[in-house]
């Protein structure tokens, strides 16, 4: 009777034994596969959200003035869906430290915000899990316009003195002053296109500057020049330098007049009395030039040196330069972007 009542007893203890652990193992299987599911939802939410913003960069990129209609979409075949937030403002709300942080701020990364930048978010849903992209977006729009027929006082000279203007032209003289420069736009531009439509009617050159930064009278920035008495066998040289407190730095990159496939004239008789168009364009680390439409150069800074900045006009020493034209192009891009969950 011991025998059969221990045997009782130990097969009770066993069965107690094995229902606490079964009840551990479902509660822990329950828990596992909630933790599962609730990842897969916001891999799903994130998703959307990426996908959602993908497609309200691109429809930007090719039509800076649309106002966003893309969202709600839904996406049954992963049980998610997102919807897309739209506004221009001069003054955004912005998440500290790209996204990692919790607190939000006016202004981007505490500074004046250019206008023409978006703020987009989508906001992506998988059950009861959101989660949000943001980007910070430069539309693609003209910043600048002049056609000098009238003073519009966005041009600062180095000098001080009141631009000239005479007939439709900006007259730059520069007589002995080598630190002349002429400067406009915006301390906060990153990626345009600087299109100037001048003529030398002395001297041997001319200079134009993007990213120009510092003061208005040392400025620092790119500085690409076409100067006639640099390579004068090959047609004169165009060049990049770097442009630090108003004083140009070695050559980064040179390209004859010759190589660049820009005719085979004197120096002078290609430069003086004869008007030519001179577009840079600067985005991300790279600059370009264009002369007459022609590409001559193409150069990268590794070192991101100038990231944003003003346009100027910078001629080589003695020369007289008429301005007929200027008009600089912000390019599209993504100053910012970061992702939360909710």
């Amino acid at each position: 009777m011991r025998r059969r009542g221990f045997a009782m007893v130990l097969v009770l203890s066993l069965v107690f034994l094995l229902a606490i652990l079964s009840l551990a193992l479902g509660r822990y299987l329950s828990a596992h596969l909630g933790m599962v599911s609730r990842q897969e939802r916001y891999l799903q939410a994130q998703a959307a959200a990426r996908g959602g913003m993908a497609q309200a960069l691109a429809t930007l990129a090719l039509q800076p003035d649309w106002q966003g209609s893309l969202g709600p979409v839904s996406q049954p075949q992963s049980f998610s869906s997102w919807e897309l937030n739209f506004h221009k403002s001069g003054s955004l709300p912005y998440c500290v430290n790209n996204g990692k942080g919790t607190e939000t701020i006016l202004g981007w990364g505490q500074r004046r915000v250019p206008a023409g930048t978006v703020y987009l978010v989508t906001n992506g849903v998988s059950g009861s899990v959101q989660v949000r992209d943001c980007a910070l977006v430069q539309v693609a729009r003209t910043l600048l316009q002049d056609d000098f027929s009238s003073y519009s006082g966005a041009w600062v000279q180095s000098d001080d003195q009141t631009p000239v203007l005479l007939l439709g032209h900006y007259i730059l003289d520069l007589g002995a002053l080598l630190q002349m420069a002429s400067q406009a736009g915006d301390p906060q531009w990153r990626d345009y296109r600087y299109q100037v439509t001048a003529m030398v009617t002395s001297g041997t050159g001319l200079g134009l500057l993007v990213r120009a930064q510092s003061d208005d009278h040392r400025p620092s920035g790119y500085l690409v020049q076409y100067d006639a008495l640099d390579q004068p066998l090959q047609g004169g040289s165009f060049v990049v330098r770097l442009l630090k407190a108003g004083l140009p730095g070695p050559v980064q990159i040179r390209v004859t007049r010759l190589q660049a496939g820009l005719g085979g004239v004197l120096n002078l008789e290609w430069l003086l009395n004869l008007e030519h168009t001179y577009e840079v364009t600067v985005q991300d680390n790279r600059l370009n030039l264009r002369v007459d439409g022609v590409s001559v150069l193409d150069w990268t800074d590794s070192l991101r040196t100038f990231p944003q900045g003003r346009v100027g006009i910078h001629p080589l020493l003695g020369a007289v330069l008429l301005v007929d034209s200027v008009r600089v192009d912000g390019l599209f891009q993504i100053l910012s972007r970061w992702g939360e969950p909710r």
